[in-house]
């Protein structure tokens, strides 16, 4: 009896490796794309819910931060999915924004991976899309998984999305990111962002990441950022703007020249507190937010200028990183 179990255990195995063989299978070993992401395996990708309300495009931002992108469901699983989202969303009447949108040309909605929405697997509720005001050029999806037309200014949750398929992984720094680094000897990882922004929108990219304005907390991670920038030099980097000046995560917002990291203590008890010359001056109209020069001394900015900044991702409070393939 032991023997004939055995052997139909092997039986039923080789069947199953016959029926795979030869054919892509997908395959999660690992715990999460991102911290708060799940992964949904029928589906092949992981999805975020934000039930704080945005506009559209603050939406699809926040979700291209994170390394995803706004939701255009593409089957009905899918929209099975979203309508279960919906179902736990505390609002009255709550619908969804998708990315799908008529920005481009009015009345034509695609997606954001310029996909027609005639080409997808969904339905207008009844009376959509009726363009109130001629002002209706994004889309939201209801309780019931049917469509309407809506301002791209108002606000609705929506969920982020990022497919599984092909996406690599950085082991050293934990994350889909490539453009991290890691500093070995610091435990943290860092990435340059070339693509100007002001300091506050600078705090949102690294949130967005995972990570948090860098912060110095020593001369070691000092001379680290210092080798970094000097991999990038002004040169290198398109537009026209000041590229000597970089956003880290210090500010004097709350009281002036009482200068804070973002995790509230003083420059001296995060380790750090080493000026350029003549600085912090607190330039006209007011220079509140933490910055370095290229020797990575620090320098106070004007918030709201465009200049180069720094994110920081502290691998020791994560987890052991796993991978994602297709085999």
């Amino acid at each position: 009896m032991l023997i004939t179990y055995i052997f139909l255990i092997q039986l039923l195995a080789g069947t199953l490796y016959a029926a795979t063989a030869g054919t892509k299978q997908w395959q999660y070993t690992g715990s999460q794309f991102r911290e708060y992401y799940e992964f949904k395996s029928s589906l092949k990708a992981f999805y975020k819910v934000h039930r704080v309300p945005l506009t559209w495009h603050d939406a699809r931002t926040r979700c291209d931060r994170e390394g995803a992108e706004l939701v255009a469901p593409e089957t009905y699983e899918e929209v099975d999915m979203l309508k279960s989202v919906l179902e736990k969303v505390n609002a009255h009447n709550p619908s969804l924004f998708l990315g799908i949108h008529s920005l481009f040309m009015k009345g034509n909605f695609v997606t954001l991976s310029d996909v027609n929405l005639e080409d997808l697997s969904l339905t207008w509720e009844f009376g959509e899309p009726n363009n109130i005001a001629n002002n209706e050029n994004c889309i939201t999806m209801n309780q019931m998984g049917r469509l309407a037309d809506t301002d791209c200014n108002s606000v609705h949750p929506f969920v982020c999305k990022r497919k599984a398929k092909n996406m690599s992984w950085n082991n050293e720094c934990n994350t889909h990111d490539a453009a991290y680094t890691l500093a070995p000897s610091l435990s943290t990882c860092y990435k340059l962002h070339t693509q100007p922004k002001n300091w506050t929108t600078g705090y949102d990219v690294c949130k967005a990441e995972g990570g948090y304005l860098a912060i110095i907390n020593s001369i070691e991670e000092r001379d680290f950022l210092a080798k970094l920038l000097e991999k990038h030099p002004p040169e290198s980097i398109l537009g026209n703007f000041g590229k000597d000046i970089i956003y880290i995560g210090f500010h004097d917002l709350f009281v002036n020249r009482e200068y804070r990291t973002l995790e509230g203590q003083t420059l001296a008890e995060a380790g750090y507190n080493q000026f350029a010359g003549n600085q912090p001056d607190d330039a006209p109209p007011g220079e509140r937010c933490g910055s370095i020069f290229r020797n990575a001394q620090l320098n106070d900015a004007w918030c709201d200028r465009l200049f180069l900044f720094i994110c920081e991702r502290s691998i020791k409070k994560r987890g052991k990183a796993e991978s994602l393939s297709a085999q």
